[in-house]
């Protein structure tokens, strides 16, 4: 895998992970308004709570990745180019 479908690949995950933590918010909203007996779901409530928080946790270490590796590129791509124009200078 190289750079740019490494970048992308983590674009991808971030997003998703985003509309996953998104999800299971809207989910803890529905299962709390349409629960048949008050109290009986929460339980199950406060576990999409849980786990939405660690998605967003996830989320966020992954944009950290998708940073990082976005910054190492951009780097690469300049020394390549810095290691270009001397050579063009040179010859």
């Amino acid at each position: 895998m190289n750079s740019i479908q490494t970048i992308t690949a983590l674009e991808r995950l971030t997003a998703d992970a985003n509309s996953t933590e998104k999800l299971l918010r809207s989910f803890k909203i529905f299962v709390d308004n349409e629960c048949p007996v008050k109290g009986e779901c929460e339980n199950f409530s406060a576990h999409a709570v849980v786990f939405a928080d660690r998605m967003d946790a996830f989320r966020e270490v992954l944009f950290k990745a998708y940073e990082l590796a976005s910054d190492v590129y951009k780097q690469a791509d300049d020394l390549l180019t810095q290691i270009e124009n001397e050579r063009s200078e040179t010859e």
